[in-house]
C-alpha cells in the first residue's frame, strides 16, 4: 500500500530498486541488471548518468570512474555493440 496519490507499482524500496530502472547495488547486481535489459530489449546503446543528489562531486566522479573500470567492461564483453558497425 503507497501514499495516495503516489503512483507506482513498487510496494517497497527494495521492490523499486530490484524492478526499477535505477541502478543501484554491487557491481554485479548492476551488470545483471543492465545485461537483464539488453536481454530483453536487444539494444546497442545504454545511457547512464549519475544522479547527484546528496552525492559530492569527489563522489560522482568516484561513482563514474567504478562504473568505467567495473560495470563497462564486462556489459561491453557480454553484450557487444554493433551500433557503429
Amino acid at each position: 500500500a503507497g501514499k495516495a496519490g503516489y503512483n507506482t507499482p513498487f510496494r517497497t524500496i527494495e521492490d523499486a530498486i530490484e524492478g526499477g530502472p535505477q541502478l543501484i547495488g554491487s557491481p554485479q547486481q548492476i551488470i545483471d541488471k543492465i545485461l537483464g535489459w539488453h536481454t530483453v530489449y536487444r539494444h546497442d546503446l545504454q545511457s547512464i548518468t549519475v544522479d547527484g543528489f546528496g552525492l559530492s562531486r569527489p563522489e560522482q566522479l568516484e561513482t563514474l570512474q567504478r562504473f568505467a573500470e567495473e560495470i563497462a567492461p564486462v556489459v561491453r564483453r557480454e553484450a557487444p555493440s554493433t551500433l557503429w558497425q
